[in-house]
């Protein structure tokens, strides 16, 4: 790793789903600083955290993101989403294989965020999941609603990120 480079935000998911190519797979995702870029990238365990794989772009060279947060699947393939400060917006990304390669990012929505001027409350910090029967992911996160007020947003997807629903 470069000096001027160091990891933050890291997250982790643990593939506890019986019966699946990646049961028992751990899965990092963290944010690269390296000066004006900000990619995230994720490293896997499949032997409870004993050797892990190389750490993976899952972003773009010169993306400037933050806030991913990884999850599995019922079927053990993974998804991750984070946010986007060169775009103002959520993104989602599957991985049909776990954590080895990814495929296209999707936006989820724009946002406006809340930063509240007195406290570090992590703003840009999405929170998400995947129900463990039928792969529907919903997140939440803080925005800035209509006339400036503080919110905390909800949208969900049932296409295994596909296709979003309106935040609310």
């Amino acid at each position: 790793n470069p000096a001027n480079e160091f990891p933050d935000k890291n997250w982790m998911a643990v593939n506890d789903l019986p019966g699946t190519f990646s049961t028992g797979r751990i899965v990092v995702t963290f944010t690269s600083f390296q000066d004006d870029i900000n990619p995230i990238y994720s490293t896997y365990s499949d032997d409870g955290g004993s050797n892990w794989s190389v750490p993976l772009r899952v972003t773009g060279e010169s993306d400037s993101n933050q806030g991913s947060q990884p999850f599995f699947f019922p079927d053990g393939t993974l998804g991750i989403i984070y946010y986007d400060f060169r775009t103002s917006d959520f993104h989602f990304i599957h991985s049909s294989n776990a954590g080895v390669s990814y495929g296209s990012p999707v936006k989820i929505t724009d946002v406006v965020l809340w930063d509240d001027p007195q406290l570090r409350d992590g703003a840009f910090l999405p929170s998400a999941t995947a129900d463990r029967t039928n792969g529907h992911i919903f997140m939440v996160y803080q925005a800035t609603g209509s006339w400036g007020i503080p919110k905390i947003m909800f949208t969900k997807s049932r296409d295994k990120g596909v296709s979003w629903s309106t935040p609310v």
